[in-house]
């Protein structure tokens, strides 16, 4: 009887070591290797432990595993603020990465994604505030214009973007030529998008395009040089292969003037701030 009991129980015991689930968290996919980093990273700061499957087209990354039910959904809120498409998943075996697939796949990513290079074009809206300071009572140039930028960029590190390039502004009345330098910090990215801070430094020409005072007696500085420094703040979405749009605000604290004077009189016409606010691509190799 004893015997009999024995084979009875271990016979309850063989379904369920057969059918043994694993439950999972399906983060996301990225065909990056790079972001592919970076997402087990902003995970591992979450306190998730990570795992990934390879494809010959794609990365899929997942968290886990977990107990049970419960300490998955607790772990899914968390993810979820980062990855709002992450699910709980079951599988009948413990996930694990494959090295032949991997070896495939990060092969096909190198020839495509580890791109260090880029070039970007950016067009916006931007406000050159004026002050005028002195006796005269001069013609005041408009403050609104169009921006126009031209730029290359190194990506330094993971988290770090050196770039350089030229910005036309543009009030009509105005013109600003800046010529500038950046370093830009970027954050962990959110769903294919990354937000980023960065200062700038560079040299700015200011040239008329009309006289202050219309007065052909008098005569005006048509041009004003300076130096610059600002700060910048923007986001970067990162959904296409080789080509990433992009937001940004820049602050440049300048000091153009421009001198106006008669025989017995003379102003100043201040611009101290340059402001700008672009949309732009950038293309990676």
């Amino acid at each position: 009887m004893r015997y009999i009991a024995f084979i009875f129980l271990l016979s309850l015991l063989i379904p369920t070591v057969s059918y043994a689930s694993f439950t999972y968290i399906k983060v996301t996919n990225t065909t990056n290797v790079n972001k592919l980093k970076k997402i087990k990273y902003t995970l591992s700061k979450l306190g998730q432990k990570t795992t990934h499957r390879t494809t010959k087209t794609k990365y899929i990354v997942y968290s886990g595993p977990y107990a049970n039910n419960k300490s998955a959904k607790n772990a899914l809120r968390k993810v979820k603020r980062y990855y709002p498409y992450a699910k709980i998943v079951k599988t009948n075996k413990e996930l694990q990465s494959y090295k032949k697939t991997k070896k495939v796949a990060q092969t096909t990513q190198s020839s495509k994604n580890d791109k260090k290079y880029f070039v970007g074009f950016a067009f916006g809206y931007s406000s050159a505030p004026v002050s005028n300071s002195g006796q005269i009572d001069l013609f005041l140039p408009k403050e609104q214009g169009i921006s126009y930028d031209l730029s290359i960029g190194l990506h330094l590190k993971e988290s770090f973007v050196l770039s350089a390039g030229y910005l036309r502004v543009d009030t009509k009345d105005v013109l600003f030529d800046n010529y500038y330098t950046s370093i830009s910090y970027k954050f962990t990215p959110f769903n294919n998008f990354t937000p980023y801070v960065g200062v700038l430094g560079g040299y700015s020409q200011l040239t008329w395009n009309r006289n202050p005072l219309d007065n052909s007696t008098t005569n005006a500085s048509n041009k004003s040089d300076s130096f610059f420094g600002g700060t910048q703040v923007g986001g970067i979405y990162d959904g296409y292969e080789i080509v990433s749009l992009y937001v940004n605000y820049q602050c440049l604290f300048l000091n153009h003037a421009t001198t106006v004077k008669t025989a017995t009189q003379s102003s100043e016409l201040k611009h101290k701030t340059l402001h700008n606010i672009q949309v732009g691509v950038r293309y990676s190799f």
